[in-house]
């Protein structure tokens, strides 16, 4: 099958299962149609919403754009190794 975005995403829409239901745990199933359907648990769910995207910070972006088209912006490699390590603890 080739993947070009124009397949129907047959049985996506169906992601979710009731709680306290065979496949709350997670894994697949059958669907009536013979499709498959995922179910995912309540942790797998909580942790996706954790790690939404927070809502952009349009003063900062607009500062940070000035900082590089004047060339002041500044890139501390050991800082955002830093961040990057606290943020998967």
């Amino acid at each position: 099958m080739k993947v070009n975005g124009t397949q129907p995403r047959a049985g996506l829409d169906r992601v979710s299962a009731p709680k306290g239901s065979p496949g709350a745990r997670g894994g697949v199933g059958p669907t009536s149609a013979g499709a498959q359907q995922v179910q995912v648990s309540t942790a797998s769910r909580a942790l996706a919403s954790a790690r939404a995207p927070e809502t952009p910070d349009e003063a900062r972006i607009s500062a940070l754009r000035e900082a590089i088209a004047s060339g002041t912006f500044k890139v501390d490699p050991g800082l955002i190794a830093d961040r990057m390590l606290r943020e998967e603890r």
